[in-house]
């Protein structure tokens, strides 16, 4: 935009009004549901902050993600496509559900059976894990309660492993393992997810 004329930069300021989506629900649709790797995003030309676009991207999944959290009707509209297999940003979305419901406990189940409901190959745990990050730092005993329910669960046992990363492991998570080991619910490739990022980063 710098050394644009100003008449120019007027129109394509009104063009970017124009189109960017004036929903809530389309706006999460627009920058939770987009690709890595689609190209544009409704978050580029926001050079004000300086944040990478990366950074802001996320930044913004995680306000959509509060703002969901408070209206019930955008949810449930979103709420299926939410926990289907795309790349997006349904991690960090799902961390500010985490933060900004008022009842969490009641959304994991909502999450949980939508995830349930799901085409087994269409499935998709990232907004999962990143509620259970999220709850993690609101409240810690329930999110532990609500792991240790998904490894009783029947449909969620199968994904423990998947799920124990959305923090980093400690005693209480290592015993949680070590039960759904024993149990052999979850096939022993699931385990591989504790290899990577920093989950084990504080045993």
């Amino acid at each position: 935009r710098k050394g644009m004329p100003e008449t120019a930069l007027r129109k394509l300021t009104e063009l970017e009004r124009l189109v960017r989506p004036a929903t809530l629900v389309d706006r999460a649709k627009a920058i939770v549901l987009t690709s890595y790797g689609s190209g544009l995003d409704v978050t580029d030309g926001d050079e004000e902050d300086d944040l990478r676009h990366y950074e802001r991207a996320e930044a913004h999944a995680q306000e959509l993600g509060e703002l969901v959290a408070a209206d019930t009707a955008a949810f449930e509209t979103l709420l299926p496509l939410l926990v289907e297999n795309r790349q997006g940003r349904q991690g960090r979305f799902g961390f500010g559900l985490a933060k900004g419901t008022d009842d969490p406990a009641g959304m994991w189940r909502m999450l949980s059976a939508a995830f349930v409901s799901a085409s087994p190959s269409a499935r998709s745990v990232q907004v999962l894990n990143g509620f259970l990050g999220g709850l993690n730092e609101r409240d810690k005993p329930m999110f532990e309660r609500l792991l240790d329910e998904a490894s009783a669960d029947q449909a969620l046992s199968e994904w423990l492993p998947l799920l124990q990363t959305s923090v980093k492991l400690d005693r209480r998570g290592c015993e949680r393992l070590l039960l759904s080991l024993a149990q052999g619910k979850a096939s022993i490739e699931m385990y591989q997810f504790l290899a990577y990022g920093s989950v084990t980063s504080e045993l």
